[in-house]
């Protein structure tokens, strides 16, 4: 049972590994619909590997999850970066808007006046 079980495991992250290089490019790419659906599949995955790699029997230390859990948290720490960097990108570009919108209310200037038909002095 430990070995189907192992195997079991190793396909879930396979999957998951799958799925976060799928998020990789949906990240490049800035398809921030694609990214949200690929991590809501990415935590099924998740969810499912909680509970079998919690059952009991379970050889803690194969050398193979090991090894794919590793590759997985490297992967996701390069999504990570580069949504981070992206994030700030856009902090930049909002900081730069900001600055312009304010800047462009010092150039307002008050309406022009109607022209009076009237004298005053009447």
């Amino acid at each position: 049972m430990e070995d189907h079980h192992t195997e079991t495991v190793l396909k879930l992250l396979s999957a998951w590994q799958s799925l976060v290089s799928r998020e990789s490019e949906a990240i490049s790419q800035g398809k921030l619909d694609d990214l949200e659906r690929l991590l809501q599949q990415a935590s099924l995955i998740q969810q499912r590997l909680e509970r079998d790699l919690t059952a009991s029997g379970f050889p803690r230390h194969d050398r193979r999850v090991v090894e794919m859990t590793g590759k997985l948290h490297k992967q996701q720490e390069m999504n990570m970066q580069a949504l981070r960097e992206q994030t700030d990108e856009l902090a930049r570009e909002i900081g730069f808007l900001r600055k312009n919108t304010s800047s462009l209310q010092g150039y307002k200037q008050n309406k022009a006046q109607s022209p009076r038909f009237k004298s005053e002095r009447m």
